[in-house]
């Protein structure tokens, strides 16, 4: 049996020093569209697990209660064809500010409609007080993307945010 430094065990069975294991995975009610060059908050809005209640539905923001190291993933499931090809952006701000983003370039499949675009993955330090991040989204080409909740009837795949306390 591992036990954490500091951590004890009482024989009255009481464990202390353990620590809290967020898990937060939330996903979109609806769909959402994002106009050209315009970086916009995803509306992460409804919660699948919030195993300590640090997600905010309302301001679409995680602020975790204990200071650590968080596993941060976006995936997104693009939901209208589009006419030309241009640039995705997607990643996580930070208190406010863009922390880390994934581009996406190039070859990618704009044209199809309900397919998911490729998973975002990112370790954020947090402090367990004032820290927040959100999900964030920008299309760079003309006329409006649409982030769906849902892929389609032949997977599960979601737009969703998924937050793991890994420290």
């Amino acid at each position: 049996l591992a036990i954490a430094s500091g951590a004890t065990i009482a024989n009255s069975g009481t464990a202390t020093g353990f620590g809290t294991s967020a898990i937060v995975i939330v996903h979109m009610s609806v769909s959402q569209g994002f106009a050209k060059n315009v970086y916009e908050k995803i509306d992460f809005d409804t919660e699948v697990f919030d195993t300590n209640g640090e997600y905010d539905t309302t301001n679409k923001r995680f602020t975790p209660t204990t200071a650590g190291y968080y596993f941060v993933s976006l995936r997104l499931v693009k939901d209208n064809g589009e006419s030309q090809k241009n640039s995705m952006f997607y990643g996580i701000y930070k208190n406010g500010a863009l922390y880390s983003e994934y581009q996406l370039y190039g070859d990618y499949p704009y044209y199809t409609v309900e397919v998911t675009l490729p998973i975002y993955n990112e370790v954020v330090y947090l402090n367990g007080s004032t820290d927040y991040i959100e999900g964030w989204f920008e299309w760079g080409a003309n006329g409006t993307l649409e982030l769906d909740v849902y892929a389609n009837a032949r997977t599960t795949a979601k737009t969703e945010l998924m937050i793991f306390k890994v420290d």
